[in-house]
């Protein structure tokens, strides 16, 4: 056979190609592995969202609580007339708080030891976040959470 007269037709990988090949990959898994470790990692800020939205949720969920409670206070007082209810509306707001605390806490995973303090003064925990909020029967809306 003669393979003079026919033009060589390579039909491969050249080593060079191989090589800027394989260093490819390689950067691209070192960019891999730092994108899902340390403190700004993927899963972690997946973590830190859920424990906002967490936080989030139950300030709403308190918040809308406490205002359902001071509308049946108000709704007994002065739409129906009944004066038998002697309790202050800081208390009611405190019991109202109280209970939403619990049902957020047995209801989301995320939250831990979160509690009413001092009556007026929420604290929701999550691994991460403490928040502290107030509840003031002062405010124009009462009840929110701050």
């Amino acid at each position: 056979m003669n393979f003079e007269g026919k033009g060589r037709k390579n039909k491969g990988i050249t080593l060079i190609a191989l090589v800027i090949t394989i260093i490819v990959l390689l950067i691209l898994a070192g960019v891999t592995i730092a994108m899902l470790s340390g403190d700004n990692s993927a899963p972690q800020k997946a973590t830190e969202a859920a424990q906002k939205d967490a936080i989030a949720g139950a300030k709403d969920e308190i918040a809308m609580e406490v205002q359902e409670a001071l509308l049946n206070y108000y709704n007994n007082i002065y739409v129906e007339g009944d004066g038998t209810n002697e309790k202050r509306i800081q208390e009611v707001v405190n019991e109202a708080a109280s209970t939403a605390v619990g049902k957020v806490k047995e209801r989301n995973k995320q939250l831990s030891d979160s509690s009413v303090v001092n009556g007026n003064t929420i604290v929701l925990r999550t691994k991460s976040y403490i928040v502290i909020g107030t509840i003031d029967k002062m405010e124009e809306l009462h009840g929110v959470i701050q």
